[in-house]
């Protein structure tokens, strides 16, 4: 009513008793036009149509409402005057419209055209440029991007956004379809169709999604349909019959009135979107698509942006003199995203100790990326992914890589979460399989081609299209090679696998036929020094990036002969990164020792984190707000880090346990098996316990010499070559199941070291389990008192890292209890064999 402010928050208004108290718009004073005579007329029609339907779900669809409300809504929407306006030729005002020249109403205007990215990308160099909004697409296949440019400007691609002003200037306007490939975040449920046995119980339901279908205003396509359903609380979405749109707040496929059908049962592809993953089925006749679709929409997929790096700032000339003149400014070229990186390192090992599963046999595979794995990250298992998002993650890193595994799954599940997966080739073709890159003179180009054209083929391409996978962000080429490639910290032996290795990836690509965007490539280093690199060798790092681009320029000078132009791969998507366990600030920070030579070396080369966590720190909180901070600076090149890690490596043991933000308790969610060739094995995906920051002590737990426990347990291990009874029981403290030891000074069996140590899953309860023996020590592991926890509790790692990525939290409830790592600090003369 006139005088009176109106607000829309779903389905409701709100009266409000004045503006001045609400802050809110006056329905009069709107951009949308006042509606027309016809449109009122319709608009009755409206509401008599939506009040019969109304009635009839009273009857006989009382659980289906959102159906009703979708159809009363789309009614209404058919003929409501849009806000904004996208110009095909002339500028705003020829028309009579009003130019938009603020971020936030560019924003707004993105939302009404349906865009699913609504970031503002600025091209002026100055603040005094008067700019406009304008919408930029160059094809059908491109994706769509708002940016704020000066009024006058005319390239290619870019046309003027408008608001309406008057019901003249509307007609004067022709609106053109939005052609948009959006990472929409969203994952194949599957094909499903109505049961006979309910058919005719549904027969009503069948009727109203056919008059939704009829009324549907934006098209049938799942981009259409996704655009209707994102806003809003919904949780699924279906397309039925030609590409009838529903929104779903829950979906069960185990509902009785439903049969799961063949995913080739839901008809055609839509129309336009034969290059988007999943496979966007518009439903058939009588059987309808679901997808389940999250919020809010993770970042373009990389390579989409032609220039977001951060040149360090100066002059364009960059470097102290001392070392190569790395990049011009401006030069980079690579999708690096906006949004400050937050990602989490994922190697979920389901193992408590050094000495699980297999009788101290290594575990079968370690990729935790494949279908096999999905009972830990997977909905219908512990469901990791979600953890992370809940905590504020926009990433994760990978680490184990078998290309003979299909990824795609995992894939999608983390697109579906808003989580950018940074995936590695794992170390198998440099130095563990057989014809490995060190007996090819560190020539590895067959070794990893053939791997990552089975990477290709299994998930990291969809094989119809030929594009990647839009939620593959970066592809690590190996992880440490200064450390594996020896001798250690020789630029002369670790940079021609690496040349040689990104030939390989570029010719994969090439056989594979891959379009389109593409993830950044990248290499991750050790903090360590380079003496042996002789530019920047004595910065941690920087002297091993400075060196393998010296060799992308030229790679004959590390005696390998390039198959491609690897330096314009390098500049056009390259980004550097480094792992790290030092503080942000401070005398030994990451700063000092590092990001201020890198920013002075690198003109425009963008870094990220590959590892960081600084256990030592006593405020872990601050810490991560610190190195945040850092990336969040746009003087420097530092793109955001990788939190090291989600869970605890129990099969690592030792200073390894100080990492990880939740351990593994005793209450089992489930069983999945890894197998492989030549071995398998049968695991349990473990509940999760939240992690107070590990601790260290001197003291072990109860010690008695001259004592033997005779201690029967189902777990238990035989340990040879144990120098001392401290080790023994700083052994049995890296496993949560180790409830007591014995050592012996001199084992039964011969070894390096007379000393031999059984662990045990139990502590003797009767008399007659302690035993004299004088070559004996036994005890009990190191002990450790965890404070009581909440679901706010700020003593939690993982409390602690929610709140520096700005995270929602999670309820613990659902966890296991609190735990804790205590590591036995053992001398060293106590620690070796004398």
């Amino acid at each position: 009513t006139k005088g009176r402010c109106k607000r829309r928050d779903g389905p409701r208004y709100d009266v409000l008793p004045t503006q001045a108290s609400s802050g809110l718009v006056p329905s009069s004073s709107l951009v949308e036009n006042a509606p027309t005579e016809t449109e009122r007329i319709t608009g009755r029609a409206c509401t008599l149509i939506s009040t019969l339907l109304v009635l009839a779900a009273t009857v006989a669809l009382t659980q289906r409402s959102d159906l009703l409300y979708e159809a009363g809504r789309r009614c209404t929407q058919l003929f409501r005057v849009p806000p904004y306006k996208k110009l095909d030729t002339g500028t705003c005002e020829d028309l009579g419209l009003v130019p938009i020249t603020d971020r936030d109403t560019c924003r707004r205007a993105g939302l009404s055209l349906g865009l699913s990215d609504v970031s503002v990308f600025h091209a002026s160099l100055t603040a005094e440029t008067q700019e406009s909004c304008f919408y930029y697409q160059l094809g059908q296949t491109t994706l769509a991007t708002l940016w704020m440019k000066p009024r006058d400007s005319t390239e290619p691609g870019f046309r003027p956004l408008c608001a309406m002003s008057s019901e003249a200037a509307q007609a004067q306007v022709r609106v053109e379809e939005v052609h948009e490939v959006p990472f929409a975040p969203m994952s194949w449920v599957g094909c499903f169709a109505e049961s006979s046995r309910k058919r005719d119980e549904l027969r009503l339901q069948t009727m109203l999604r056919r008059f939704i279908r009829s009324t549907t205003a934006t098209g049938s396509t799942t981009l259409a349909c996704f655009s209707h359903c994102r806003n809003r609380t919904f949780t699924y979405m279906s397309l039925g019959g030609e590409g009838g749109c529903s929104c779903l707040a829950n979906f069960d496929p185990a509902e009785p009135s439903i049969d799961l059908m063949p995913d080739g049962s839901c008809g055609d592809i839509c129309s336009g979107e034969e290059a988007q993953t999943p496979e966007r089925y518009c439903g058939g006749p009588t059987t309808f698509a679901v997808y389940r679709i999250k919020a809010p929409t993770p970042e373009p997929p990389p390579g989409s942006i032609a220039d977001l790096a951060k040149p360090a700032p100066g002059s364009d000339a960059v470097g102290d003199g001392s070392g190569p003149k790395i990049s011009q400014a401006g030069e980079w070229v690579a999708g690096v995203q906006s949004e400050i990186l937050k990602a989490i390192s994922y190697a979920p090992v389901p193992l408590k100790s050094p000495r699980e599963p297999l009788r101290g046999k290594p575990l079968p595979d370690d990729d935790f990326m494949s279908s096999d794995t999905s009972a830990l990250w997977g909905p219908k298992g512990r469901h990791d992914l979600r953890t992370m998002r809940a905590l504020g993650a926009n990433g994760v890193r990978l680490y184990g890589n078998d290309p003979s595994l299909n990824h795609k799954e995992f894939l999608d599940e983390a697109m579906a979460q808003g989580l950018r997966a940074i995936t590695g080739i794992s170390d198998y073709p440099y130095t563990q399989m057989v014809g490995n890159c060190v007996t090819t003179q560190l020539n590895c180009y067959s070794q990893v081609k053939q791997a990552y054209l089975e990477n290709l083929r299994n998930g990291f391409l969809d094989n119809r299209t030929r594009r990647y996978h839009p939620a593959l962000r970066t592809v690590i080429l190996i992880n440490e090679p200064d450390l594996k490639f020896q001798p250690v910290m020789s630029p002369e032996v670790f940079c021609k696998p690496l040349v040689s290795a990104l030939d390989a990836v570029i010719d994969a690509e090439r056989e594979m036929g891959v379009v389109g965007p593409a993830p950044n490539l990248t290499v991750t280093f050790s903090f360590g020094i380079c003496r042996g690199c002789s530019v920047h060798g004595e910065s941690p790092a920087v002297g091993q990036m400075a060196a393998l681009l010296l060799a992308m320029k030229d790679p004959s000078t590390v005696g390998y002969a390039a198959r491609n132009d690897l330096w314009s791969v390098y500049k056009a998507r390259w980004e550097n990164s480094v792992n790290t366990a030092n503080p942000a600030k401070g005398p030994g920070g990451f700063k000092d020792l590092f990001l201020d030579v890198y920013d002075r070396v690198f003109g425009s080369v963008p870094v990220f984190i590959g590892e960081y966590h600084a256990p030592g720190q006593v405020d872990q909180e601050q810490d991560l707000h610190d190195i945040l901070s850092l990336a969040g600076n746009k003087s420097t090149l530092l793109a955001g880090i990788s939190f090291f890690e989600f869970q605890v490596r129990y099969d690592k043991g030792g200073d390894e346990m100080r990492f990880g933000m939740f351990g593994l308790g005793d209450r089992s969610l489930g069983s999945f098996e890894i197998a492989t060739e030549t071995s398998q094995g049968t695991f349990s995906a473990w509940c999760l316990t939240p992690m107070v920051a590990a601790s260290e002590t001197e003291q072990c737990g109860r010690m008695e010499h001259g004592i033997r426990y005779r201690v029967w347990s189902k777990w238990g291990y035989d340990v040879k070559s144990v120098p001392s009874p401290e080790l023994c029981c700083a052994k049995c403290g890296e496993s949560t199941r180790c409830r007591s030891w014995v050592w012996k000074a001199h084992g039964a069996k011969p070894g390096p070291c007379p000393g031999r140590c059984w662990l045990y899953g139990e502590v003797p309860k009767q008399r007659w389990q302690v035993v004299h023996d004088p070559d004996c020590v036994s005890g009990l592991p190191p002990e450790g008192h965890f404070p009581e926890f909440s679901n706010r509790s700020p003593n939690l790692l993982s409390s602690r890292v929610a709140k520096a990525f700005g995270g929602s939290g999670l309820d613990y409830n659902s966890f296991c209890p609190v735990a804790g790592v205590v590591l036995l600090h053992v001398p060293p003369d106590k620690a070796q064999c004398l």
